[in-house]
């Protein structure tokens, strides 16, 4: 399947999103197990920040059950996009989109970037409200054209996951592949 375009729409942040994502996280280990490394990443997980109302699930997972792990959600209303132009993931989501799953082998560095930049807004306030100002100014240049919103913001990011690992914050060592990672 393709992406479909859509409209970038903000929102302030939902006391709501965590216990969403708790139930949805609860739905996911019934059906992948409880050795399946499930986190709650992406704005929606950063208390305090505006978002798309999306709860961004990670998954993480053995490179070898990746593919049957993607087959075991479409039952639960998934629908996969493969990569959807990201190495290093499969992309699933909800049909009402609602939900997105980011599927990947645990511990690689989609896993350990996405939980960094989490981590990070988690713990620097300062950066987590540049961030919102950023994707307010984002969102209003590029409210039809999602894809410029979210390159628009990579840089942002990748200076985050950057000071993040060198400040000795890291939960999760960094691997030889950094260079050329996607964001």
């Amino acid at each position: 399947m393709t992406e479909r375009p859509s409209r970038v729409q903000l929102v302030e942040y939902n006391e709501a999103w965590p216990a969403t994502y708790l139930r949805e996280k609860e739905r996911l280990t019934k059906v992948l197990g409880r050795s399946a490394h499930i986190e709650h990443i992406g704005s929606t997980s950063v208390p305090g920040l505006m978002a798309k109302p999306i709860i961004d699930i990670l998954v993480g997972l053995p490179a070898a059950e990746i593919s049957q792990a993607v087959s075991a959600l479409l039952p639960l209303g998934y629908m996969s996009y493969g990569t959807a132009g990201v190495e290093g993931r499969d992309f699933l989501r909800d049909r009402e989109s609602s939900r997105h799953l980011h599927v990947t082998v645990f511990q690689s560095q989609f896993w350990r970037d996405r939980l960094a930049f989490r981590d990070h807004l988690r713990r620097n306030a300062e950066d987590r409200d540049l961030y919102a100002e950023l994707k307010r100014r984002l969102s209003a240049e590029f409210a039809c054209q999602r894809p410029l919103y979210t390159s628009g913001k990579a840089d942002f990011i990748a200076r985050c996951i950057e000071r993040f690992q060198t400040t000795g914050e890291e939960r999760y060592p960094p691997t030889l592949s950094q260079a050329g990672d996607d964001r």
